[in-house]
């Protein structure tokens, strides 16, 4: 059947050094809560799965049909054999995982938030809802910054992200990742029928809106915007992106209070064809030997790092380099 798209993300989570620990050493068993999303199964069953792709001994390929059977039950789109967006799968996946640990169960909310809030108070009352491993791994915080254009008042917000979806910017046969970074927090001037309300004029006004990072995750989980939907036509972006391998630097496109960290990029998932169907792959680094590794379904090979980057490019995952506070 057609589970590459489920098993590009699995691949590249198994190499996620800090989850396959916290999995395969027990770990997780603590934090298991059955009382909500998936009452633990989603998280019992990856652990089931890790600890057979990481098996000592083992020296087959691992079929990962009762994890497909769990997710089938959990969200039926993954039920057939249909071809899927990779990308919406590990979101899928990352927050049923998520539920499973979710320490903030049964917590009691506080007050409500308040119009104005700082980054951190905006980090712990996401906190008080959304609190697990994979919050600690995966989820950082952009600061979205609404400037009026007739009175220049600024109005901050601050969001969780668990990934980033850079689009490509238009035109280019080739780009770097940087050039996507900068599309993604170029200024989007908002007029007309999409004017916000600004707070000191009291009524709608034309504004700019500018996303920036402001808190930076353990594990950075970038996208790279491939597909593109309109109401007459489906295509995919097939330009050329170059990525950094290592210290990867993100600093232009932070604010300018952000804990700064450089990344290292330790897997890739690929995909190739068009958008009727396709297939995709992962290229993953080895935890011990640091050599890289192509997983295409049940075939694995090595792959040299001057074949990781081009058009088949997806979705990108680093690791901070040095630790995060």
């Amino acid at each position: 059947g057609n589970t590459c798209f489920m098993n590009t993300m699995l691949q590249c989570l198994s190499h996620t050094r800090e989850l396959r620990e916290f999995f395969l050493s027990g770990k997780f068993c603590k934090e298991l809560q059955r009382s909500m999303g998936t009452k633990g199964e989603l998280a019992t069953e990856f652990a089931g799965l890790l600890s057979k792709l990481w098996a000592q001994d083992a020296t087959y390929a691992v079929s990962p049909t009762l994890f497909k059977q769990a997710i089938g039950r959990f969200a039926p789109r993954f039920i057939g054999y249909e071809q899927q967006d990779a990308h919406e799968f590990l979101r899928f996946l990352l927050d049923g995982i998520h539920e499973d640990l979710n320490r903030a169960v049964g917590r009691t909310q506080s007050r409500p938030q308040s119009v104005k809030q700082s980054s951190t108070t905006a980090a712990a009352q996401y906190r008080e809802h959304a609190d697990s491993f994979m919050v600690d791994t995966f989820s950082g915080q952009l600061k979205s910054v609404l400037q009026c254009s007739v009175c220049h008042n600024k109005s901050i917000k601050y969001d969780p992200f668990w990934d980033l979806s850079l689009p490509i910017p238009e035109k280019v046969k080739d780009a770097d990742l940087s050039d996507c970074f900068e599309a993604f927090i170029e200024p989007e001037k908002m007029d007309g029928d999409e004017s916000p309300t600004c707070e000191k004029c009291k009524k709608r006004q034309p504004c700019t809106k500018q996303l920036l990072i402001q808190r930076l995750p353990k594990v950075l989980v970038v996208q790279i915007k491939r597909f593109q939907y309109t109401m007459y036509r489906r295509s995919k972006v097939t330009t050329w992106v170059n990525f950094p391998l290592k210290n990867l630097d993100v600093s232009r496109f932070c604010a300018p209070d952000t804990d700064l960290v450089k990344y290292e990029l330790y897997a890739v998932s690929n995909h190739m064809g068009g958008m009727g169907g396709g297939h995709y792959t992962a290229s993953c680094k080895h935890a011990t030997s640091g050599k890289w590794h192509s997983f295409n379904d049940s075939t694995v090979s090595h792959v040299n790092t001057n074949q990781l980057q081009g058009p088949q490019s997806y979705v990108l995952f680093y690791r901070a380099e040095s630790d995060i506070a």
